[in-house]
């Protein structure tokens, strides 16, 4: 069983910070991949959630959680 974890908090000059290079296209898309994840993860969602916001749950064929 996960243990669940402490909230994320973004100030908001890292927030918007993140959103920039999420929105780069000249950034490796695996990095703004991650930048996607730590932005879901700051609004509160589980990994569930966010797995398949960012089409990770395809990876595992679907099957998340």
């Amino acid at each position: 069983m996960a243990r669940p974890l402490s909230p994320l908090t973004l100030t908001t000059e890292q927030q918007e910070r993140l959103e920039t290079i999420a929105r780069c296209r000249e950034i490796p898309y695996n990095l703004r991949q991650r930048v996607r994840i730590v932005l879901s993860a700051s609004t509160a969602c589980n990994n569930k959630t966010i797995s398949q916001d960012t089409g990770l749950w395809l990876a595992f064929g679907g099957n998340v959680g």
